[in-house]
Formats: structure tokens, C-alpha cells, sequence
């Protein structure tokens, strides 16, 4: 069999051609047409992203603060008695 395009001599069975990558058989249908995609839930997922990223901006300072573990009291003021708890110096 001859390659319709370069006219290569290529084997019976050969789907493409080994010289010029032409299809040795014709579509039987053509390809789905892909529509154009959606890119609303990326505009959504951004929208998300920006808003929390602004809520850590302006409020993140504060839950901080509101979560965070008390200061433990400085070493030497208190006195322990002997059963272990801490007593006023």
C-alpha cells in the first residue's frame, strides 16, 4: 500500500504513515466539538480566596489575641507549698 500523501511504500495494516504522519483510512465521523468551558466556579473560587484572605487581614490580629493561651507568671513569684500547690509570695 502507497502512502496518498507522500507516496511511501507502507505496510497494509498501518493506521499513519512512518515517513509523513499522515492517516492512511478517512474518519468515519468527525470529533465532538468541545464548547467553550465555563469559568464562573474559578471566578467563584477566587472571590472565596480574596475574601478570606481579607478577613485575615482585618481580623486576624484579633482572633489571635482572643485564642491565645494566658501568659504564664513569671519564675520566683510564686511559692509552691508542700502538697504542691501554688501559694501567693
Amino acid at each position: 500500500m502507497r502512502c496518498e500523501t507522500c507516496g511511501t511504500e507502507i505496510a497494509e495494516r498501518a493506521l499513519i504513515c512512518f515517513r509523513c504522519g499522515a492517516a492512511t483510512a478517512r474518519r468515519r465521523r468527525e470529533p465532538a466539538r468541545l464548547g467553550r468551558r465555563r469559568r464562573w466556579p474559578w471566578a467563584v473560587l477566587l472571590g472565596f480566596v480574596a475574601l478570606a484572605l481579607l478577613g485575615w487581614v482585618m481580623f486576624g490580629d484579633a482572633l489571635r489575641e482572643r485564642f491565645r493561651e494566658p501568659d504564664r507568671a513569671p519564675a520566683g513569684r510564686m511559692q509552691h507549698d508542700p502538697g504542691g500547690r501554688a501559694a501567693p509570695a
